[in-house]
């Protein structure tokens, strides 16, 4: 075997171990396996499984799902102000939003009348405030909850039967929303100037997509425009993980301190 190619392999080797390495890092919590999600959303359907038919409640005036001990909301965060009383800004324009490092929140397509369906679109700088962005005794759910939450009811291509709302998708589905938990395709506010073109500041209404309160990693996150955060999107397919920059406009969920 020539040198040089001895070379060139090694040096192969060495970089997908490092691309799997980095992957792992970046990855830390996983969905079930696609067969083992697939055959227990089968049982699951087959059960006609709720998160708990008697859990179905309203907490401080918001009306929540009890999962494995977890209370979740069942409506995206409406809220304008922090848990210590401090005013939200809402912020209309494209190049403000994408310049922010601040909290900010939006409806989408800056409409009102999206906010009453959908609620309030919001930067993660909103999200990792240490004021709160959920109501007092409330909080925005972690990664890994997230996670549960798409595994509790079969992994990443059961769960959207389970999860997603029974209408509001433009798409012919099934959905049965058996856990009561309502996702709905709110859409969101999209990445960065070139992913939008100067055209389109909002991204189409085919998805639910929210934040977690877990910080994203990238080899270049020192940089404020480069820090991301996990988030969980429900799409008309399957559950998708997230890891948007900062400034992304997603919705947000609470869940029960």
């Amino acid at each position: 075997m020539k040198k040089s190619y001895k070379i060139w392999l090694l040096t192969g080797l060495a970089f997908t171990t490092l691309l799997f390495i980095f992957s792992k890092i970046n990855t830390p919590y996983n969905f079930e396996s696609s067969e083992e999600a697939y055959s227990k959303g089968l049982v699951f359907l087959n059960k006609n499984l709720t998160a708990n038919a008697a859990d179905l409640d309203t907490i401080d005036g918001y009306p929540v799902i009890n999962v494995d001990g977890t209370v979740w909301m069942i409506e995206n965060l409406n809220s304008t102000c922090y848990c210590n009383g401090d005013a939200i800004p809402e912020v209309r324009d494209e190049e403000a939003w994408l310049d922010l490092n601040e909290g900010a929140w939006c409806f989408y397509n800056n409409d009102p009348k999206m906010g009453e369906k959908y609620g309030k679109i919001y930067n993660w700088f909103t999200v990792g405030d240490s004021r709160g962005i959920c109501p007092c005794s409330w909080r925005v759910p972690s990664d890994q909850e997230w996670i549960d939450l798409v595994n509790h009811f079969g992994g990443k291509y059961a769960s959207i039967y389970f999860l997603n709302s029974d209408s509001g998708w433009a798409e012919e589905n099934n959905f049965r929303n058996n856990s009561g938990f309502s996702a709905l395709p709110g859409g969101y506010r999209p990445t960065s100037r070139e992913s939008q073109n100067g055209i389109d500041d909002f991204a189409g209404l085919s998805g639910a997509v929210w934040w977690s309160a877990t910080e994203g990693r990238g080899l270049f996150d020192k940089y404020i425009r480069n820090k991301t955060a996990w988030g969980m999107d429900l799409g008309s397919g399957y559950a998708y993980r997230a890891n948007n920059p900062w400034y992304v406009g997603q919705y947000v969920r609470c869940v029960k301190v």
